[in-house]
């Protein structure tokens, strides 16, 4: 049986087949990318009532993806230049 692979399996995965320039450059950029939706949404959300709980829920965890993927993308993609054979 095969064992299944995780999130970072799999970033290690695809970024051990891309070109390094483009393992670079897609991990800057979405290191980029992910830090300006971190920054946007670091704005602690705010409700009047009960109605407004899902979005700040919703709010509250976009943010806390973005942060933490900012820095886990970019080491899954750049990971194979680190990688001994």
């Amino acid at each position: 049986m095969a064992r299944r692979q995780g999130f970072l399996d799999d970033l290690f995965e695809i970024g051990s087949k891309l070109p390094w320039r483009v393992a670079v450059l897609s991990a800057g950029g979405s290191f980029l990318a992910l830090h300006v939706v971190a920054i946007s949404t670091s704005a602690p959300a705010t409700g009047t009532s009960l109605a407004d709980l899902g979005g700040a829920v919703r709010h509250s965890l976009v943010h806390e993806y973005a942060a933490i993927c900012q820095y886990l993308l970019p080491v899954g993609l750049d990971w194979r230049n680190r990688r001994l054979p």
